[in-house]
């Protein structure tokens, strides 16, 4: 919630209501009982008395000051409140400051003051007619743009639990506050809003693992509410989906699910990537798996094999459940719909009621879960996301504002482009965008026209949009969207943009007079809506989001000269990156650029780079590396699978994948997999090279290990001297590789109690890497242990004790 929160409730009321000192009484008296409730404690509240005369003068001096600083929200219903545009204004942002507070629906109590004809009639008057009623005894004719901006806010005070306060002060006027029964209804309101305070502390102790919240989100309140009903009452596994074309606003929708009902979820809110994945527990294991609350519950031995993996991060998900409460989990962008098969989500349902799932797709779910297909925004939600980024100043600049809502059809992704431009460029018209446009043919596109023809009308939309954007981008900023259009849309990361772009354009590189020039070309295109930053653990941003669709446009337009090019540039760029994490050993620091370069391994396998398998291969090697074995192994089969299509059974490139998915099999200690794939690989290598050339001694040495640890030692041992050989005859007698052979055959010597044959081999071993490493390298706190074991099995405890203290002082 915001931190800066100054007043425990905000008065919105109409000016001429207050005259004969209604609304302040009314106010003075529920701050008396909110005292009393509170033991002393004096309500602090937010009532401007002066008149406001324009729009521009309520955000600076209302919204500014007052209500995006208080944690409740209270009206005061009549006809006046309904016919005044600041008033109702006030309703439309409250929404958005209850959903930063996480307490959407639990932050505002409409007090019904002055009776409103047809409001509470039974039956109800639709809004449309209220909204008549209210211009009638108003004394004004409803313009269709005043009933458009009443009608939800009519729904919205209608959904809210009122305090009737008419019919009292009609009768006895303000001294029926004084009344027992009036008393005790604002002594209620009064704790109502004190159990706010609780109830947003307790939502902003929610973990939060969801994208930030989008503070530019509007409208979708329908939606949302209807979001929660379907998590609410959805007892067949408490499951739902938001379904819907790209760029309509699924994924934001969702976020703001997140944030909206925080409360709701005190065991956390956690995003779970599901793009690319067909299994839903790997996506869950996966994504839950990197994230503290979860890794950090997770032993070593449980991270090794997949199954016991998917049920540590169950065990964690049921402790959360049981000790905190409800988890919402976001299954984002599913790609394949078999992730929401019943087989697949019982795995997480099983855990009970307690636990929502919430799947974003652009495919048709409704026949596996219950699912809200997200449509174009609705026009007045529109004009407000326009309004909110750029205030409409006149009347001109409102007309503009709903032609050019009406061109794009509510097409948010669209919508959300021009009005980011609009914030950016003041000198840019709201009438010179919806001329610029161009899309009147455009407008008259049926609700029910086919997902082909709007799918076809957005596509043109976004383009008609994007076009003035891209064209007013200078060369670089040009330049770097073109380079991102290239990279993972969910992953760009901008330390590679930097190096990229700065190498057609130096000057970026160097301090400039307005700061770093770099950072400032990362900040106009975020103004622009063209950068969304990704939330990451440490303060800084290295990581940025761009829209697919807008990614997919920008390659439209790319010549392919152009766009071979820009390849043939990041191509050595990720060649030097996946170089530079070989041999870095600070992977706290480092481990960041994995995702970015799965992702593109992914991008590039839907493409068909050449080079495709090579990246699934390097990157799984390095979350082996760091003991990320679950996501390991779908790389790794990946990897092999291409490289099998790509070069046939019996390639040097099969038997390397090969070779590494077996060592992946070995370290989950599922050797019995693991076994062929290595005599496969053996039998490639040496078919391919020959039985002497170096390659062939790894799956040799990996097999010979095998056998070892299936107690298979008399098969291992030739193995093992066979390897060790052909790396002397390779390398020559002081190299890495012959160190590693020979502490493995001695560990076998030792293992069948030939200490003196051992001896010897470990002091060689321990030799090779002191002259390769220097004497503090682990490598050498390794030799020292394995050295003094063999001592301490001798009985020359004097000896071992010194090589220990040295290889703990290493370590």
């Amino acid at each position: 919630m915001p931190r800066d929160i100054e007043y425990d409730f905000f008065v919105s009321y109409a000016s001429a209501d207050n005259r004969a000192g209604w609304v302040d009484a009314v106010v003075n008296e529920l701050v008396a009982e909110h005292a009393r409730f509170t033991g002393g404690r004096k309500a602090t509240f937010f009532l401007d008395r002066a008149d406001i005369r324009h729009l521009s003068h309520w955000h600076a001096e209302i919204f500014n000051k007052g209500l995006a600083r208080s944690r409740f929200f209270l009206a005061f219903l009549s006809p006046n409140y309904f016919a005044s545009e600041v008033c109702r204004k006030e309703w439309r942002a409250w929404i958005e400051q209850e959903i930063s507070l996480h307490i959407l629906t639990g932050g505002a109590a409409p007090i019904y003051f002055v009776e409103v004809p047809g409001f509470l009639s039974k039956p109800m008057l639709p809004e449309h007619e209220v909204a008549a009623k209210v211009a009638e005894l108003c004394g004004f004719a409803p313009s269709e743009r005043f009933t458009t901006d009443l009608c939800p806010v009519v729904k919205e005070a209608r959904r809210r639990q009122l305090v009737n306060l008419v019919l009292p002060l009609k009768n006895a006027g303000v001294k029926a506050l004084q009344e027992a029964d009036l008393k005790a209804t604002l002594a209620t309101l009064a704790r109502h809003i004190e159990e706010r305070v609780e109830e947003t502390k307790r939502a902003d102790a929610s973990t939060n693992r969801v994208s930030p919240y989008n503070t530019k989100f509007t409208g979708r309140l329908d939606e949302l509410l209807e979001l929660r009903t379907m998590l609410t009452d959805n007892r067949a596994g408490v499951i739902a989906g938001i379904h819907g074309l790209g760029g309509i606003g699924k994924t934001e929708l969702a976020y703001t699910y997140a944030h909206a009902f925080a409360g709701v979820y005190p065991g956390g809110r956690f995003e779970v990537k599901c793009e690319y994945q067909t299994r839903l527990r790997d996506a869950v294991t996966i994504t839950l798996g990197g994230y503290p609350e979860f890794r950090d519950h997770i032993s070593d031995e449980e991270r090794k094999q997949p199954e016991a993996h998917f049920a540590a991060i169950k065990r964690v998900l049921t402790q959360r459940l049981d000790a905190l409460g409800s988890v919402l989990l976001v299954l984002d962008n599913v790609s394949d719909l078999k992730l929401l098969e019943a087989q697949q989500t019982d795995q997480l349902t099983v855990l009970g009621s307690k636990l929502h799932l919430l799947a974003t797709t652009r495919l048709p779910a409704g026949k596996m879960v219950k699912c809200l297909t997200l449509g174009e925004m609705k026009p007045d939600d529109a004009l407000a996301l326009l309004d909110k980024f750029r205030p409409f100043q006149t009347d001109e600049d409102r007309a503009a504002a709903e032609s050019i809502v009406k061109q794009l059809g509510g097409f948010a992704l669209a919508i959300e482009l021009v009005a980011a431009k609009l914030a950016e460029t003041p000198s840019t018209s709201y009438a010179a965008v919806a001329d610029g446009l161009g899309l009147a043919d455009l407008d008259t596109l049926a609700e029910d026209a086919s997902v082909e023809l709007r799918r076809h009308n957005h596509e043109k939309r976004l383009a008609a949009v994007l076009g003035p954007t891209l064209t007013a981008l200078t060369p670089e900023e040009r330049r770097a969207m073109d380079y991102a259009a290239l990279l993972p849309p969910d992953n760009v990361p901008l330390p590679w943009l930097k190096v990229l772009v700065t190498a057609d354009f130096p000057a970026l590189a160097k301090p400039g007079k307005f700061g770093d020039p770099w950072l400032v070309l990362v900040d106009r295109l975020t103004r622009l809506g063209l950068f969304t930053p990704v939330q990451e653990e440490t303060t800084s941003t290295r990581q940025v989001k761009v829209h697919r669709l807008v990614q997919e446009l920008l390659r439209r337009e790319m010549t392919k000269e152009l766009r071979e090019l820009l390849q043939e540039v990041i191509d050595p760029l990720v060649l030097a990156r996946v170089a530079e994490l070989e041999k870095t050993t600070n992977w706290i620091e480092a481990a960041w650029e994995l995702d970015p370069l799965e992702e593109l391994a992914k991008l590039w396998d839907e493409w068909e780079h050449p080079h495709r398998g090579w990246l699934f291969s390097v990157v799984a090697l390095r979350r082996q590396h760091l003991a990320q074995h679950t996501e390991t192994e779908p790389l790794m089969k990946r990897a092999l699978a291409l490289y099998e299509m790509s070069h046939g059974q019996d390639h040097a490139n099969v038997a390397t994948a090969l070779n590494n998915l077996a060592g992946l099999l070995q370290d989950t200690n599922r050797l019995a997999e693991a076994e062929p794939m290595l005599r496969r690989a053996l039998g490639i290598y040496e078919a391919s090279f020959g039985p002497d050339h170096p390659d062939v001694a790894i799956p040799l040495g990996n097999l010979a290990l095998l056998l070892k640890t299936t107690n298979r030692l008399a098969e291992a041992e030739p193995l093992m001297r066979r390897a060790l050989a052909i790396d002397e005859a390779s390398y020559g007698p002081d190299h890495r590789n012959v160190a590693i052979g020979l502490s493995n055959l001695a560990g076998l010597l030792r293992a069948t109690n030939r200490l003196a044959e051992a001896e010897p081999l470990y002091r060689r071993a321990l030799a090779i890497d002191e002259k390769s490493f220097g004497p503090d390298h682990p490598h050498i706190g390794i030799d020292l242990n394995n050295l003094a074991m063999l001592l301490k099995a001798t009985n020359r405890l004097a000896e071992a004790e010194p090589m220990l203290r040295r290889a703990l002082g290493i370590y």
